[in-house]
Parts: C-alpha cells; sequence; structure tokens
C-alpha cells in the first residue's frame, strides 16, 4: 500500500515531523464559492502514520462552516494530532461567501484549544489586510508579524522558485521583529525538485 511504501521514510532517524496539505479546488456558480476537497482530510492520512513523528495537518480555514470549526479541531486532536497549519482562502473576497471564520480568527480559536500553529507564506505577496479593495496592501513581512500576534508560532512558504523574494522576506520581517521587540518565527521555505538537469543549467 501507499503507507506501507512510505514506511522507511516515516522511519528514517533524521525526520522528525511530517505534514500533509489540505488540497481544495475553487468552485464558483454564480453568487456561490466552494472549496471543494481533492483529498481524504490530511487529519485522516496522518491518522494512519505510523511511528514517532510530529504531525502536521492543514485545515482551511473559511471552507470549514462556524459551527464546525471546534468540531474539527476535535476531530483533530483525536488523531492525535496538535500542530495545524492553518490556510486562507484562494481570494479574500470569499470569506463571507464561504462562511467560516477568517485565518486570524481561526489561530485566536485554535491557540485557545491547545494547538501549535503554523501559516502560510507567500514571499512575493502584498494584499490588504483586510476584507477592503481600498484598504492599505502590507508586505508578507508585516503579514507573518500579524499572525504571530495571533497565534501563529511557525510559518512555511509556498513552492518559491527564486531567491531575491525569499531574501526581502527574511530582511524585512527581522527589521518589524526589532522595531516592534518580537522573537522571530521560524519560516521553512518550500522547494520543488526540478523534472531535469536542463531546468538547472
Amino acid at each position: 500500500t501507499y503507507l506501507q511504501a512510505l514506511q522507511p521514510v516515516f522511519s528514517e532517524k533524521r525526520i522528525h515531523a511530517i505534514s500533509s496539505p489540505e488540497l481544495v479546488t475553487r468552485v464558483q456558480n454564480g453568487n456561490k464559492v466552494s472549496y471543494n476537497s481533492n483529498t481524504i482530510p490530511p487529519e485522516d492520512f496522518l491518522g494512519k502514520v505510523q511511528g514517532k513523528l510530529d504531525r502536521i495537518t492543514t485545515v482551511v480555514v473559511p471552507r470549514v462552516p462556524k459551527s464546525q470549526f471546534i468540531p474539527r479541531l476535535d476531530y483533530v486532536k483525536s488523531k492525535g494530532i496538535s500542530t495545524s497549519i492553518l490556510v486562507g482562502p484562494e481570494r479574500l473576497e470569499d470569506i463571507p461567501l464561504l462562511g467560516g471564520y477568517s485565518v486570524q480568527e481561526g489561530f485566536e480559536i485554535a491557540s485557545k484549544n491547545g494547538f501549535t500553529l503554523g501559516g502560510i507564506t507567500i514571499p512575493w505577496r502584498e494584499v490588504p489586510a483586510q476584507l477592503d479593495p481600498n484598504a492599505k496592501s502590507i508586505s508578507e513581512s508585516e503579514r507573518i508579524a500579524f499572525k504571530q500576534k495571533s497565534g501563529c508560532s511557525f510559518v512555511a512558504s509556498q513552492i518559491i522558485f527564486e531567491s531575491e523574494s525569499a531574501i526581502n522576506l527574511l530582511s524585512k520581517y527581522a527589521a518589524i521583529c526589532k522595531d516592534n521587540n518580537l522573537k522571530p518565527i521560524p519560516i521553512f521555505f518550500s522547494f520543488c525538485a526540478v523534472p531535469r538537469q536542463k531546468t538547472l543549467d
């Protein structure tokens, strides 16, 4: 089986944690928007992983109805998982259409329920901080600090293909932490293996 094939990886002593994303597809039908899951819940997959690895699940916060958010957290806990990456919508304007909490609200709720929380960072992104097209855009470094104050303890990047935006992110975030007396949280950068040597050349 798939899990059996991966067991040598899970048993590798140099690997300390495994993270599983929640993969969804955005579907729009008129004024209605839904985020349809492409896989089983990541906590169900991680719950079947054997070994002593730390397991990190992912929750796309706005797609979970508010009445079901805490039950979803309880279900994650029932799988022996206490670390989760909370993710926002593909488009900021989807939040009221989906009916769930914002990521910041999700951080506050989940942190009160005993979770270690991570977020996503997109180094080249600048978007409004609030659901307001007239709101001032903020840098990704400011966004990380904002998440940190809401209970986020680490962030992981989407796959990056160049270095300039990542270096700028680290420099600006370090400056924000210094100016605001914040202890920097870990930032994990994600890289993709390329299909052929020619791509590297």
